[in-house]
């Protein structure tokens, strides 16, 4: 079976992704001492001490794939209310939006 006889005509126009290049790479190229970069899902903060105790706490678990359907999560959020889901989210609950005081 040819493959390009099932893709959609659209899909022959869409381009690779392109994999930022590591830090490391960056100053070597443009002789640069300090980058901090801002794109490929990386925090130049680094992790928080939570992210961190929490990474060292489920060191023995690291390796597994997390849950697709994020059971954990949702059954938290479903636990705590809509106040904690917007606070957790870091979102204002305001009266007119949901209709609440």
């Amino acid at each position: 079976m040819d493959i390009q006889n099932i893709i959609r005509k659209a899909c022959d126009r869409l381009k690779s992704y392109v994999v930022g290049k590591p830090i490391d790479e960056i100053k070597r190229e443009y002789n640069l001492k300090v980058v901090i970069k801002l794109a490929s899902n990386e925090n130049s903060l680094g992790a928080s001490k939570k992210e961190l105790k929490a990474l060292r706490d489920n060191f023995d678990k690291v390796f597994f794939y997390p849950n697709s359907s994020s059971f954990g999560l949702k059954k938290s959020l479903s636990n705590c209310g809509e106040k904690c889901f917007y606070q957790t989210f870091k979102r204002r609950c305001d009266s007119k939006r949901h209709g609440r005081i």
